[in-house]
């Protein structure tokens, strides 16, 4: 157990030996302690709020939790193994293009294989278990997007592959999922972060400018043109207009702030979730 977290925190010695690199260390300690903070935050959230339903189904209070429980315990053990590996074998050319591979491998099966569910076809389903490939299709996307903007800077990568590399890697995984999967969500996320990675890296503004500007133009056709996220828009404006239809969520999630103003009404003692 102690090499376990040893291999997740890294290792105090070894890394004063290197030179000390206490920010180092901080960093790593403040990112776990975030990760842990969330967590925590986030099950006593899905207790609270899943309660009742659970209470009214039958399931037991906890039915909900232990699935939240489940799927913590497995993501921790996934970020321990991956992080007991060095990080430099993650930066090759082989490590990513093996990413890329992978990310277009979840895109096509998704498009072969994938069930819909409330009209999207997002998910794979393997029994009792369903999985939504663009959760890691996230992740690649923005390794992707460092290991370029890294080598490019360091001067290893030219122009062209970086650019052959940003647009297979990163550019074309995120229009499949816009466009197959229709998921603006998970677009927007991806895009908030290929962005900063860009901004905060790519020399070549002109390139970072050109992304952002189709990036841009791509949102406002997506939003404006889609009959039903334009919908959610209006809904949002003025969501008495429908108040038992596509307001209906947004009216209660104000009786919820109204009731409960900025300290809210404690914790489980919330009447939403009725």
């Amino acid at each position: 157990m102690a090499a376990f977290f040893e291999s997740i925190l890294g290792n105090r010695k070894s890394s004063s030996q290197r030179g000390g690199n206490t920010a180092l260390i901080l960093t790593q300690y403040t990112l776990i302690a975030s990760v842990v903070v969330l967590l925590a935050i986030g099950t006593t959230m899905v207790f609270s709020a899943s309660s009742i339903e659970a209470i009214h189904l039958g399931t037991g209070i906890f039915s909900y939790v232990k699935k939240q429980v489940i799927f913590i315990v497995l993501g921790v053990i996934i970020a321990g193994v991956l992080a007991s590996i060095p990080y430099n074998r993650y930066n090759s050319h082989k490590s990513i293009v093996l990413t890329i591979l992978l990310t277009f491998s979840l895109l096509l099966a998704v498009i072969i294989a994938g069930q819909s569910i409330l009209g999207a076809s997002r998910w794979l389903i393997f029994g009792p278990i369903s999985l939504q490939p663009s959760e890691f299709v996230k992740i690649f996307v923005i390794i992707v997007t460092a290991w370029v903007t890294s080598n490019y800077r360091n001067n290893l990568l030219e122009d062209k592959d970086a650019h052959i590399y940003l647009i297979v890697g990163v550019a074309i995984p995120v229009m499949m999922i816009l466009i197959t999967q229709s998921d603006m969500g998970t677009t927007l996320i991806m895009f908030f972060g290929i962005s900063s990675i860009l901004i905060l890296g790519y020399p070549h503004r002109s390139v970072l400018i050109l992304v952002l500007a189709v990036a841009g133009a791509m949102f406002v056709v997506t939003v404006f043109g889609v009959g039903y996220r334009s919908s959610r828009l209006d809904a949002w404006l003025s969501p008495w207009s429908d108040p038992q239809g596509t307001g209906y969520q947004i009216i209660h999630s104000l009786y919820a702030i109204a009731s409960g103003g900025l300290r809210g009404v404690g914790l489980g003692n919330s009447h939403e979730k009725y």
